[in-house]
């Protein structure tokens, strides 16, 4: 599964770069783009090519915290209930 988010993330800067799209500014362009690359990759799992994504919205989100936001750490950023962020290490 791990490649696969890694592929579609791959796939995604590609069209975010083709699209002309500013990730950091238009966010909403890159979920059309994550939806559009999800979306291919599940057309192409009915051929047996690739393995269905158990959970395509999840995957769209972390591609889209990726690409245009912290990975990771955007869910934090965006809950207002969360006052701090401490990082230790590297993970």
């Amino acid at each position: 599964m791990e490649s696969q988010a890694s592929a579609l993330a791959d796939r995604v800067r590609d069209l975010v770069r083709q699209r002309r799209i500013d990730p950091r500014t238009d966010a909403e362009s890159v979920r059309r783009a994550a939806m559009d690359a999800v979306a291919e990759h599940e057309s192409r799992s009915l051929t047996g090519v690739v393995r269905s994504l158990e959970e395509p919205e999840l995957v769209v989100g972390q591609i889209v915290a990726d690409v245009s936001g912290f990975g990771p750490l955007q869910a934090h950023l965006d809950d207002e209930s969360v006052e701090e962020i401490w990082i230790n290490e590297p993970v």
